[in-house]
């Protein structure tokens, strides 16, 4: 009675023929920069005004007669990012305690 053997082969990086992977592309992003007079970590008030989000400063409210004392943005997630960078420990006061 004769025993299978399977054989097993060890794949490296480098060893198959397949061409190697493009590296991924690098994520290019406006700086996104507050209007003049803002502070880092300062209030916000944000809004959701149905097609876009809007951040003025605490406790303003957006004035489409002011649009520049505003940031609007189209797209949520970078309406996150900047909130997140906004509040970002970097930018804390610890005399806030």
């Amino acid at each position: 009675m004769r025993k299978h053997v399977r054989r097993v082969t060890r794949v490296t990086p480098g060893t198959n023929d397949s061409p190697p992977a493009p590296p991924p592309p690098e994520r290019v992003e406006a700086e996104i920069t507050p209007p003049h007079g803002w502070r880092p970590g300062e209030l916000l008030n944000i809004r959701n005004a149905g097609h876009c989000y809007v951040v003025t400063r605490w406790p303003a409210e957006y004035d489409p007669q002011q649009p520049q004392n505003a940031m609007i943005f189209d797209n949520p997630a970078r309406c996150q990012d900047f909130v997140s960078r906004w509040y970002a420990r970097q930018h804390h006061d610890p005399r806030a305690r």
